[in-house]
């Protein structure tokens, strides 16, 4: 099953034991856009069995402050965050910066790659 919003593509793995998000093109994250795509996470998971979230924001343009707060404490139904950014090493900065800002309530991880981003996740499922 998949689910997508303005700014986010949603889907499970195969075996749902694998939530996979990708921001798409462009994507400038709102507290109103975050609020929509929380709704549209929670419609996939169930919050008695958490599972790994692996998301792409590869594309992501912007992310308001009180949107990084909301994301940071919205976890129901997730195990761990793994975020694959840009390979190149300002992307990393920055998304360590964030993190740093707003302290995820789940363990959060950033990657380069999805592969690796699911070996750590695996962990958590």
């Amino acid at each position: 099953m998949q689910v997508s919003t303005k700014t986010l593509s949603l889907r499970k793995s195969d075996d749902g034991r694998i939530l996979y998000g990708e921001l798409l093109t462009e994507a400038k994250l709102t507290l109103k856009n975050a609020k929509e795509n929380s709704l549209a996470r929670a419609s996939l998971l169930d919050a008695d069995n958490p599972i790994p979230y692996i998301c792409n924001i590869k594309k992501i343009n912007t992310a308001e402050g009180d949107a990084r707060a909301f994301m940071s404490k919205d976890t129901a139904g997730l195990s761990c965050v793994a975020l694959v950014v840009e390979s190149n090493g300002i992307s990393k900065i920055i998304a360590d910066y964030a993190l740093w800002i707003n302290r995820p309530v789940v363990p959060t991880k950033i990657f380069t790659t999805i592969q690796s981003a699911e070996r750590w996740a695996a962990g958590f499922a």
